[in-house]
């Protein structure tokens, strides 16, 4: 009984009370998941907005494409 109190004593000493450490770790680890999932709704969010304005781009190439065939067309008549 006496070994494994010493064992133990011993345990305790090289590793120390780790409660205090683990509770401050834990919530740091909360805060840089709450940090990283804000991050990466921005992220997303900043993605759509490139495909939107990526289509919207897209689409006034497109009318402008058009318009110059149209008067194209016109000067030719």
């Amino acid at each position: 009984k006496r070994a494994k109190l010493g064992i133990d004593a011993n345990r305790d000493e090289l590793l120390g009370d780790d409660t205090h450490e683990s509770e401050d770790q834990r919530a740091r680890l909360l805060d840089n998941t709450e940090t990283l999932e804000r991050t990466s709704r921005r992220l997303d969010h900043g993605y759509r907005i490139a495909i939107e304005t990526e289509q919207m781009g897209s689409a006034i190439m497109e009318d402008l494409h058009n318009q110059r065939q149209t008067i194209q067309r016109s000067r030719g008549r």
